[in-house]
């Protein structure tokens, strides 16, 4: 069921509702000022929507409307402002861009699988996420990073264990993932 997404500000205390019908398990991405934010929104049937609220108005404004049994989520934003989002379909997980009144382009074939725990670098340049790795009957999430220039994206670590969510450091060039420990 929708849910309500509400901006708190810290120093004042002051509340402001921004939108009645955000998905609760998808959370809201922030652009680079903090000036708007993108949700996910969806409907019965499967429509799902990407929406952009400008903070100061309230204005909402779909970026991408999609019918899908999968699922959108916004990632982030890219250093140029475009909003990054990735699409999971039956042929595993796209990332895509969309500039404000664009059309969405294609950065990059994520994974043949369905990626989660996306994180846009700190100098909206690159991203991380997890993909699954199938080896012997065992599934395994994998660290892979990926510019945002449509470049391939390269895996990190290897061994057995499990990988766990990337986070950046604040410049942006490097990244920690935790490792599932292997039995000595």
């Amino acid at each position: 069921s929708p849910a309500e997404l509400w901006l708190l500000d810290l120093a004042t205390g002051a509340k402001q509702r921004m939108t009645g019908d955000a998905d609760l398990r998808v959370p809201p991405v922030f652009d680079a000022e903090g000036r708007a934010l993108v949700y996910r929104a969806s409907a019965s049937g499967g429509r799902q929507a990407l929406v952009r609220v400008e903070i100061a108005t309230s204005t909402r404004r779909p970026m991408v409307e999609a019918e899908t049994a999968f699922g959108v989520f916004p990632v982030g934003f890219a250093r140029d402002g475009a909003l990054v989002y990735a699409s999971l379909s039956n042929d595993g997980t796209d990332l895509l861009t969309v500039a404000e009144g664009g059309t969405p382009r294609k950065l990059l074939h994520a994974s043949d699988q369905l990626a989660r725990d996306w994180r846009i670098s700190p100098t909206g340049d690159a991203v991380a996420y997890l993909a699954p790795i199938v080896s012997a009957e065992r599934v395994a999430y994998r660290l892979h990073v990926a510019k945002l220039d449509g470049s391939a994206p390269t895996r990190l670590g290897d061994g057995n264990g499990e990988q766990y969510g990337g986070a950046w450091r604040p410049g942006g060039d490097a990244v920690t993932v935790g490792v599932q420990p292997t039995s000595t």
